[in-house]
């Protein structure tokens, strides 16, 4: 009786094995703790979300830089937040689909002209403005 030899076509695709096991649970756990604190997937929603996550991330190396290796509100790693917060910019890189933007004025919301100075006349208490559509008397 001949052997029969399995095959399975895997070359050139990731090697997910070579993830650190310890690394990908403290980072399970963080997730975990946020999914708990706010809701499941909550990441993708939050405004303005790759400039907090990158600043984010950014506070909890600097925390574990500075000595503390442990979150006091989460009482987990500092940079397994870390890992979450870039993971969250990196997904949306990857994939394409952006983290909510910064929420913006509606479109007929006009920015006033800043362009003016106030100056005050001591001779009358009056206060002038160079700004044409300003009263200030």
């Amino acid at each position: 009786m001949t052997q029969q030899i399995g095959r399975k076509f895997d070359s050139g695709k990731p090697e997910f094995s070579l993830v650190p096991p310890h690394a990908l649970r403290a980072t399970a756990e963080v997730l975990t703790f946020g999914a708990k604190k706010y809701e499941v997937d909550n990441w993708k929603f939050v405004e303005n979300g790759a400039y907090r996550y990158k600043n984010a991330a950014m506070r909890h190396v600097n925390s574990y830089l500075s000595g503390e290796k442990i979150d006091p509100e989460s009482g987990l790693h500092h940079l397994a937040h870390a890992v979450c917060c870039l993971m969250f910019i990196l997904d949306a890189d990857e994939s394409g689909i952006p983290l909510a933007p910064p929420k913006r004025p509606a479109p007929n919301f006009q920015v006033p002209d800043m362009n003016y100075a106030f100056s005050f006349n001591p001779e009358n208490s009056v206060y002038q403005n160079s700004h044409p559509s300003v009263n200030t008397q």
